[in-house]
């Protein structure tokens, strides 16, 4: 009884519950049941209904009317069979000369060609209703999971908020250690330059020029630059909070650093001790790569506008002090492009590629271990039937993807778009459908979740590592960046960046070649999983 109760509940709840069984009295409990005998629907109603309709106290009562009623059919149609060649004569059979001439037959063959024209609908018909019925299944599987569905359409836009949010962005709240000895030296002491306007440069009748406190303009540089200082008394305690990570370099200034800089732009042949004194030191934490890098790059560029500024003030010519090196307005891109630009590329790429492998593959996965392809062959299904619709839906929920990545990245984030957005758009979903078929892949030659989960993420980080998204691919050994160039990823992301940054055409080889790489790998995919599928049979 418990059962029972169980599965009223699960029909309460809206889930529809089929059993079958060959004790009829268990039967009694259920909304409606069927009776079957020799593969024919004998009746369908509630129990009740039918101990009603057959005036039956019990169902195997009523059963054994239903299958009697049924022999005496059956029996009644093969004995009508039997008696009605006796009406015609075999003599009149076999001596028939009802049509004497070819232009009789014409009669039989248009016949034939109804039958074949009416079995043809029924074949198409049939299809469709098939189609129909594993479409429907299919929506219901998602209706059923919405949390699955919910997943599958937020996660891309989480995953390039994320990346926008989070990669290719300065650092800040950069704090750096500064040890002024021309500070210290003045009158105020170490902290004059927070005093306000303290340096001067005065230019003399002999043209040199007379500077005072250029260090305070260094600082006010460094902090445009996102750079704080935090001053000590001497460059040991600067060196020790660097080691204890409080700070990320330190910084010592000459107590003759204005003076000794003057003499050293002023004098073309400056001894030692000049240079050493207008000289900035500088010690720097070099365990983080990223931010090291970015802490010299700012240090340099402040100390050119710094320069820039005290020429500029002594009434001497700028460039001057400037390297003798200029760069001109860049062919593609800007100068000031972040590494969130050539980054983008690549990562909704591979966003787009494996979410769809791991929705595919986990989809298939479940269908086969929780039997669905089995009860849809048993009921007609094709599985190419069930294959097209899987592609279809997966098709729409990648196309879906790909027009959300677009506008977070293009609309949201103004990424540059130079190129076609058509061609954009259609190179990833290219990429989508690779990762479908990557999925297939997977779910032909895995057996279990975890196993393909294992594969998913183990070719997942090589293919990230070596495709050009982290680290240019011209920083590979040979060997290596040969074989990068065969990844689903390489080219394509590089096609990507191209119609973004260069405004290519897809008649340009470097855009079609990334097209044509993804076309061979859903090709190749594919070919794998019907040769799986034919040696697993045989």
């Amino acid at each position: 009884m418990l059962i029972w109760d169980y599965l009223a509940e699960l029909a309460r709840g809206g889930t529809t519950v089929i059993i079958t069984t060959h004790y009829i009295d268990e039967t009694k409990q259920a909304h409606k049941i069927g009776l079957l005998r020799d593969g024919q629907l004998l009746d369908e109603d509630s129990p009740d209904e039918i101990l009603r309709r057959y005036d039956c106290d019990t169902l195997e009562d009523a059963f054994l009317k239903m299958a009697m009623r049924q022999h005496e059919i059956t029996h009644r149609r093969r004995s009508t069979l039997t008696s009605s060649p006796d009406v015609i004569p075999e003599s009149s059979i076999v001596n028939d000369n009802r049509y004497p001439s070819r232009e009789d037959f014409s009669v039989v063959t248009s016949s034939t060609d109804v039958l074949t024209t009416k079995e043809k609908e029924y074949t198409k018909n049939m299809s469709r209703g098939r189609y129909k019925a594993v479409f429907i299944k299919s929506i219901q599987q998602f209706s059923r999971h919405p949390g699955g569905l919910i997943f599958s359409v937020l996660f891309p836009i989480i995953q390039v908020v994320a990346f926008f949010l989070a990669i290719g962005h300065d650092p800040r709240d950069l704090h750096l250690a500064i040890v002024n000895d021309e500070a210290a030296s003045s009158p105020m002491g170490m902290n004059i330059c927070s005093y306000g306007n303290v340096t001067f440069v005065r230019q003399r009748e002999d043209e040199t020029c007379e500077q005072y406190m250029l260090s305070c303009w260094f600082l006010e540089e460094m902090e445009k630059r996102k750079l704080f200082p935090t001053t000590y008394n001497s460059t040991a305690e600067a060196k020790r909070a660097v080691t204890k990570r409080e700070l990320y370099a330190a910084l010592y200034f000459p107590r003759n650093f204005s003076d000794a800089l003057a003499m050293r732009v002023t004098d073309g042949d400056a001894d030692d001790d000049v240079v050493d004194d207008s000289t900035i030191s500088v010690w720097i934490d070099m365990s983080d790569h990223q931010i090291s890098n970015f802490v010299k790059m700012q240090l340099l560029k402040a100390y050119k506008n710094f320069a820039r500024r005290s020429m500029r003030a002594c009434g001497k010519n700028e460039e001057l002090v400037q390297q003798p090196v200029k760069f001109e307005d860049p062919i593609y891109g800007s100068m000031d492009t972040e590494v969130v630009a050539y980054m983008a590329p690549g990562v909704m790429v591979t966003i787009v590629y494996f979410l769809a492998a791991i929705i595919t593959s986990t989809l298939m996965i479940s269908d086969r271990l929780e039997g669905v392809w089995e009860r849809s062959a048993v009921a007609g299904v094709r599985p190419r039937e069930m294959l097209e619709v899987h592609i279809l839906l997966q098709s729409f929920v990648i196309l879906l993807q790909t027009a959300e990545m677009m506008v977070v990245a293009f609309a949201g984030y103004r990424l540059p778009a130079r190129g076609s957005l058509w061609a954009c758009g259609a190179l990833l979903f290219l990429q989508g459908l690779g990762g479908m078929c990557y999925g297939f892949l997977l779910s032909v030659l895995c057996s279990s979740y975890t196993l393909s989960f294992f594969i998913a993420t183990g070719s997942f980080y090589p293919m990230i590592l070596l495709c050009g998204i982290i680290w240019p691919i011209e920083g590979m050994p040979d060997a290596l960046r040969i074989f990068s160039y065969g990844l689903p990823f390489t080219i394509p992301a590089k096609s990507l960046r191209d119609l973004m940054e260069k405004g290519s055409s897809i008649t340009n080889p470097d855009v079609y070649t990334g097209f044509l790489i993804s076309i061979a790998w859903i090709v190749g995919a594919l070919i794998l999983c019907f040769v799986r599928l034919k040696y697993r049979k045989t």
